[in-house]
């Protein structure tokens, strides 16, 4: 009986072992995403602050610019949300499977 219990915790824990180590990959790599992104955005942002012109002195194609850049920028950080949005979901599925084999 005691063999049946050790083969039993040992089953237990190869099943909740695969869920938890998706969601440790899924965090990080979803971190690492975060990171990249973010970190592109600010030094794309610093870029584009240092080449403003002076006030009274910005030209309908140098403001075109800018608006385009910033619009670009909000285009990144809408792409790096639906991402994020599917990777919470992915994890939202594992803490899942996760609750139902813990029972």
């Amino acid at each position: 009986m005691a063999h049946s219990k050790n083969a039993d915790i040992q089953m237990e824990n190869s099943l909740l072992k695969q869920p938890l180590e998706f969601l440790s990959r899924s965090g990080k790599t979803s971190q690492k995403l975060i990171e990249k992104e973010v970190s592109g955005v600010s030094v794309a942002l610093s870029a584009l602050c240092s080449q403003l012109p002076v006030e009274g002195d910005a030209s309908a194609a140098n403001r075109q610019r800018v608006k385009d850049e910033l619009g670009r920028l909000v285009g990144r950080l809408q792409g790096l949300k639906r991402k994020l949005e599917a990777a919470d979901a992915k994890e939202d599925a594992a803490v899942c499977r996760l609750e139902l084999r813990i029972g």
